[in-house]
């Protein structure tokens, strides 16, 4: 990689990370204004359940997920 192709990655990184700030600050507009709270409420239960999923499962692979999930739907023979 020769020194304006990392520049440019440096520079890509620096605005990428300039845009997520501004859309973290101005994300609130989106939402109802009369249902702020239950939006606000919904956000942090969310996060929460994915916080205690992550914690309580096993680290799994992509193929180990699906294969699960296949499992799961495909209807069992008797």
């Amino acid at each position: 990689m020769d020194e304006a192709g990392i520049a440019a990655f440096i520079l890509g990184i620096v605005v990428n990370q300039l845009t997520n700030v501004i859309q973290a600050m101005i994300w609130w507009s989106y939402w109802p204004a009369d249902s702020l709270l239950v939006w606000v409420s919904v956000a942090y239960v969310s996060f929460w359940s994915g916080v205690e999923l992550a914690r309580r499962s096993k680290a799994q692979s992509v193929s180990e997920v699906l294969t699960r999930i296949r499992d799961k739907n495909t209807p069992k023979s008797e």
